[in-house]
């Protein structure tokens, strides 16, 4: 499986596998469900009537047409398809994906998904081809070295399994807050980093000890140390268990 290893400010290598194409193609398919269910809701209310008028008509249909781009923007790069394979678009610092890279990677699905429809001007009968309008972008998936579509490499996004993207900022802070009323913090120049770098510090933390990775713990405590010119003889998981700890004892204060 191929996996996007990401640089970090702490010199560690994050490792996201990348998702495969069948989950990205059954995805791609489970969205069109959706879509595909909207058209046909529409076709059997009094919305139908409306359909007739080239501007009621556009606006009914729209949602269509920007189901792409509307859903990975407002649901952090993925679809309800995407949810339901376990897949998701980030950037390459593995954050969501900005509303101008959703929009590229829309824009390009006519490249990569829909490009067969233009033989429909041709001759009607080959509307039967535009089914065999995602090898395009399948083709393209099985040749680049990282899985990027043709919008992937425009937009700089990749598509990586939802178990190893990476936590939210909201994540962060409520998953590691000390509740005590008298808690005394311990590392207070902690607070020189920002929600961002606390985030990648519980990704690292839960990754290594999930690997029971004692040398990837042990790098990343000796970088925030350095960092933060702090001294500290705790064993690593217990010092950056309480970095977040303060972190978000003094964020929240």
């Amino acid at each position: 499986m191929e996996i996007l290893k990401i640089p970090t400010f702490l010199n560690v290598e994050l490792s996201i596998h990348l998702a495969s194409t069948w989950r990205r193609y059954f995805a791609f398919m489970t969205d069109w469900l959706f879509k595909g269910s909207y058209i046909m809701l529409m076709l059997y209310t009094d919305s139908l009537r409306w359909a007739g008028d080239l501007l009621p008509g556009f606006f009914l249909f729209l949602p269509v047409c920007l189901y792409t781009f509307l859903m990975e923007w407002l649901f952090r790069g993925q679809t309800p398809g995407k949810m339901l394979l376990r897949v998701k678009v980030v950037s390459s610092d593995g954050t969501p994906p900005s509303p101008a890279q959703c929009l590229v990677r829309w824009m390009f699905l006519f490249v990569d998904a829909y490009s067969t429809v233009l033989l429909v001007f041709v001759n009607s009968w080959t509307i039967v081809f535009t089914a065999f309008g995602p090898l395009v972008g399948i083709a393209r998936i099985e040749r680049s070295p990282f899985r990027q579509r043709y919008g992937d490499m425009a937009a700089d996004t990749f598509v990586v399994n939802t178990r190893d993207a990476y936590s939210t900022v909201e994540d962060t802070i409520y998953s590691y807050m000390d509740r005590t009323q008298n808690y005394v913090v311990t590392y207070p120049e902690v607070i020189r980093f920002s929600d961002k770098d606390m985030t990648l510090v519980k990704n690292v933390l839960e990754k290594s000890e999930k690997n029971y990775d004692e040398e990837l713990l042990d790098k990343l405590s000796r970088r925030i140390k350095e960092l933060l010119e702090i001294r500290s003889e705790e064993p690593d998981a217990t010092f950056l268990r309480k970095l977040l700890n303060d972190y978000n004892y003094l964020s929240l204060k």
